[in-house]
């Protein structure tokens, strides 16, 4: 069955006007002001009325929400949208990293949400910042809008005929792509292979696992790896791992972390939660989450895994002489040999994907003596990632001059290791590139060719044994793209011979389609075709059973454990760590303004990347923050700012990829930074490496970064709380005395919330992790623009949450505390009593509202809020931002889009409350406990947010009232917020002090 067509995106207008931007050949400008109608001849009046027509005729064939193909809406009825209700559409996230389960909500047509599937197995129905952030790419101005060839435009069918006659005369042809390819693309790539003579296919990642994959290829047997169970242990250790951070599958770590550390006060007298050891490199959210922190360079992790080994097996004198040689804290160490010796069979270690193989196979037998094989560590044999190819024999490939070179969502002209791409591609007939947004390889290509959206495209992906996913569009192409697999499929089928089956496949949805119903009909489906649409419905299959994980070769681990590790040059000085931003990854979200404005969860920098050294170092180095540093290694040198951060260990530099780019539109050319890729390190025989040694010396120049937060104390203020494991146990309100409340004095008469519903959150501060995903949930679901690298620098920042970030103690080893600070909605809100034009005012339920269309601007109520959570658009963001009608159909239309001079923040996503309520009238049932849900609280990895209707005594939210962990932000003001945070929980080894059970405001208000 077709998909019926719809009248518009938006309205006939910007149907239009979008029809003539996608038609907008690049010698045009695309955004040139249309003419006055005042200066219109008769002539160019009935031209421009002609063309309208066309355009409206071309939009009523083509401009349909997705594709004429079925595809399966979750909610049961017909197909066909209804004007302003949503439909929702399970897929998968293909644009990332990890596939993890997509929810699409569909509004018109057109995709306005993405949040997580909340019945996939993985990842639960949380979502990462930069899935939060994936509708921003679909409508992304900047997007290749058809195929190109040496710069100029030309037809899907002429770039298809030049690659079906380069292939057939090909002798050889090397196939670059990204690593998380789905089962059919693999196929595809498959009989690709068996069609082209001398084929390679090679797998190019730069923030890859490289050495974690082969150590325990070696180790084990096998290809596969390793998934914690964190929630399970009692004792943590981890070895430069990020696993909350950038490192894994962090949206199921950051869940099982967080179950293993949940509290109910009901049984606070036996509470146990997880105890977490982080040795690392650079200050990371893992580091900043744990109960005991070790600073110690990534190069010394694999010979304090050995040393605890020994330690563990009563032997001692090793883990002593690490900790004198390393000035390391020796009680912590002592402390941590003793937790995993008395926790056997509940206590695992991790360690970091950028680490050595060595280190690998020496945390490999750690666990083994642990005995976290099996139980604590389960074994994937089909890991949703193929492994990175290994540079030495790309190179080699293409220094033998291939007759096609075919880049596939990948960038390697822009971060190759060391550099020099470009004479390696050289020496290739053809260079064909595929990609969704400009890159330095898709200007150096010869047939540059514009990809479809994750939104726009079909696919499937496996993330482990037993349970795969599918992909389905939501929407048709925007502009004249297709999926990279397409391509694939159409160079295939003109190799093929004419009785070959691959043939058969119309499109390359009808490869998939076709995959799929055969297996389920080998599998015994009466209705195949049904199978298949129950599939996509729900978004995923799962098949039961699990494989045993396989030996443990002792012997193997030992020997790459003992072998020797790469040695610093006598020049070197520091040790450089090469990890993925935090948003942007490696790069290929670059052209994403959301994610460049996303702070870094330490740094609270934005737009920007530089070096990364401590307070020891910086001394040590002669720089401080904005100085130039000079990093050489291996013949290649640059030169990046410096960003001082606490906690760094010494004699390190840490860097972030993904910044530098030289190519793409004009979110990359506002963003800074340095690319980091001329320092990625190779050895022989294995992918690049991303700890290296380097020289490093200051040079000259500063630099000013752009934050968010440049105040990182509590000034002796209790604003966030902590406290201890055994004080939690003795006294669950423990929090009650570590601040001081004076008489509350009420200057009007308290209204009455007791009829009708009273709104308000709860915040866990021992769930939250500070990852940022609910910054960017709240900006997708509420139209709150980007404004820019200047502005965020002025402190203009429109973000209505933010994740205040503090730090304590040691410079070289902070404790930290995070704080997600939203519009407290308070009952005595001062921001509407200075309200001249009482835009900001009170409603029944508790929320504190804004009429925009009444707000003049004068700012009084940012002056007056203590919690400083309201932006004010200091100038017209979003229409200086929009640079493209096909930006507008992103926009929630539940959500006024806010102009110029307009103050706005946190609303409790009241379009979310009022269409709760609209669905419980229209049905004739009660708004139940969780039918309401904001964007934040549905995004958070950890669940930290909580969100219901005090007035309902069985809600979550009025239980979690009622904890004695919880307290509200200066609410010696009396200002009676709405917002509760519950105190973080630390569970310091009880030989040590207790670390986080002071409070730098306990001395002044205790």
């Amino acid at each position: 069955m077709s998909e019926p067509p719809v009248k518009g995106f938006h309205s006939f207008e910007t149907m239009a006007r979008l029809k003539k931007s996608a038609l907008t050949t690049h010698g045009e400008h695309p955004f040139a002001p249309d003419p006055e109608p005042g200066d219109m001849s008769r002539r160019d009046l009935l031209k421009t009325l002609s063309r309208a027509s066309a355009l409206l005729m071309l939009g009523a064939a083509g401009c349909e929400r997705k594709p004429k193909r079925q595809i399966i809406s979750r909610a049961d009825g017909p197909e066909y949208q209804k004007p302003g209700k949503a439909l929702y559409y399970a897929s998968t996230y293909t644009e990332g990293s990890y596939p993890y389960g997509l929810l699409v909500k569909a509004v018109d047509g057109r995709p306005i949400k993405v949040d997580g599937n909340p019945e996939h197995p993985v990842n639960k129905g949380t979502s990462t910042a930069d899935m939060q952030a994936v509708l921003q790419t679909l409508y992304d101005p900047d997007r290749l809008r058809g195929p190109r060839r040496g710069g100029a435009p030309i037809s899907w069918e002429e770039a298809d005929a030049e690659m079906a006659r380069a292939l057939r005369g090909a002798t050889s042809v090397v196939l670059l792509t990204r690593a998380n390819l789905g089962p059919s693309e693999r196929a595809l790539i498959g009989r690709l292979s068996e069609l082209c003579p001398g084929f390679r296919h090679f797998v190019h990642e730069t923030a890859h696992d490289g050495p974690r994959r082969s150590a325990w290829g070696r180790v084990y047997g096998q290809d596969g790896e390793l998934l914690p169970e964190y929630h399970k242990a009692r004792v943590i250790v981890s070895f430069d791992a990020d696993f909350l951070g950038t490192d894994g599958i962090v949206l199921e770590n950051t869940a099982k972390f967080v179950q293993g550390r949940a509290v109910e006060d009901e049984r606070h007298a036996g509470a146990e939660i997880s105890r977490l050891y982080v040795a690392e490199s650079l200050m990371t959210l893992t580091g900043s989450n744990a109960d005991h922190r070790i600073p110690l360079r990534a190069s010394a992790m694999g010979t304090l895994a050995l040393a605890l080994l020994g330690a563990v097996g009563g032997d001692p004198s090793a883990l002593r002489g690490f900790g004198e040689a390393h000035h390391l804290d020796a009680g912590v160490l002592e402390a941590l040999a003793k937790d995993l010796s008395a926790n056997r069979g509940a206590a695992l270690a991790v360690a970091g994907a950028h680490l050595p193989a060595g280190t690998h196979a020496a945390v490999a037998l750690l666990n083994d003596a642990l005995g976290a094989h099996g139980e604590l560590l389960r074994w994937n044999p089909a890991p949703a990632t193929l492994p990175p190819g290994d540079p030495e024999a790309v190179a080699a490939a293409l220094n033998a001059g291939p007759s096609v070179l075919i880049c596939l969502g990948v960038n390697p002209f822009y971060d190759w290791p060391g550099g020099g791409f470009s004479a390696l591609a050289g020496k290739a007939g053809l260079v064909a590139a595929h990609d969704l947004c400009p890159t330095e390889t898709l200007d150096a290509a010869t047939l540059a060719l514009p990809s479809s959206h994750n939104m726009e495209s079909w696919g499937d992906a496996a993330p482990r044994l037993g349970l795969e996913s599918l992909c389905q569009p939501v929407i048709a192409p925007l502009f004249d793209t297709r999926e990279a697999a397409e391509s694939l499929l159409r160079w295939a089928q003109a190799l093929a011979p004419e009785d070959d089956p691959l043939r058969q496949a119309e499109d390359w949805h009808g490869f998939v389609r076709g995959r799929w119903t055969a297996r389920f009909a080998a599998e015994g489906a009466a209705e195949p075709a049904r199978a298949w649409e129950d599939a996509l419905r729900d978004g995923f299959i799962v098949r039961p059973g699990g494989p045993q994980t396989p030996a443990f070769d002792r012997g193997a681990a030992e020997a790459l454990a003992a072998a020797p590790a790469a040695t610093a040059g006598p020049e070197a000085n520091c040790e450089v760590v090469l990890a993925p931003h935090h948003a942007v990854y490696d790069g290929r979200f670059a052209n994403n303004a959301w994610l460049h404005e996303l702070p870094d969860p330490i740094t609270k920098i934005v737009w920007d990347g530089g070096a990364l050294v401590g307070p020891a170092t910086a001394r040590a180095l002669g720089v401080k923050e904005g100085d130039y540093l000079r990093l050489s290694a291996g013949g290649a040198s640059a030169s990046f700012p410096v960003i001082e951060q606490p906690g760094a260990a010494p004699g390190v530099v840490g860097l972030t990829l993904g910044y530098g780019r030289a190519a793409g539109g004009l979110v990359v050319k506002e963003a800074g930074g340095v690319n980091a890729a001329a320092l990625l390190g190779s050895s022989g025989g294995a992918p690049p490496r991303l700890a290296v040694s380097v020289r490093a010396e200051k040079a000259p120049g500063a630099y000013t970064f752009a934050r968010t937060q440049t105040e990182f104390s509590m000034h002796g203020r209790p604003i966030v709380l902590d406290g201890t494991l055994e004080e939690y146990r003795h006294d669950p309100a423990f929090v009650g005395h570590k601040r001081h409340l004076p008489e509350m004095v009420d200057m009007y008469t308290p209204h009455d919330y007791s009829r009708g519903h009273k709104w308000a959150m709860a915040i866990d501060l021992n769930a939250c992790t500070g990852c940022g995903a609910c910054m960017s949930a709240c900006q997708s679901e509420n139209n709150i623009t980007p404004v820019g690298r200047d502005e965020c620098g002025r402190g203009r920042e429109m973000h209505w949450i933010r994740i205040d970030r503090y730090v304590d103690g040691d410079p070289q080893n902070p404790e930290v505390r995070t704080q997600p600070m939203l519009c407290q909605h308070c009952d005595n809100a001062p921001c509407e009593n200075v309200c001249p034009v009482n835009a900001t005012t009170h409603s029944p339920e508790g929320l504190n509202e804004m009429a925009y269309n009444r707000c003049v601007g004068t700012r009084y109520c940012a002056n007056n809020c203590p919690y400083k959570v309201r932006r004010f658009n200091f100038y017209d963001f979003q229409a200086d931002k929009l640079r493209d009608p096909v930006q507008e159909l992103g926009q929630n239309p539940q959500v006024t889009v806010r102009g110029v001079g307009v103050m706005e923040k946190c609303t409790f996503c009241v379009q979310r409350i009022s269409a709760a309520k609209h669905h419980a009238a229209n049905t004739g049932s009660p708004l139940a406990d969780g039918a309401v849900k904001t964007a934040c609280q549905q995004a958070c990895p950890a669940q930290a947010i909580v969100f219901g209707d005090v007035n309902d005594p069985s809600s979550r939210i009025s239980r979690l009232l009622k904890s004695g962990r919880g307290y509200r932000v200066l609410e010696e003001l009396n200002v009676r917020p709405n917002v509760t945070y519950l105190a973080r929980l630390r569970n310091p080894h009880p030989d040590l002090s207790p670390a986080g059970g002071h409070n730098p405001g306990e001395a002044h208000h205790g």
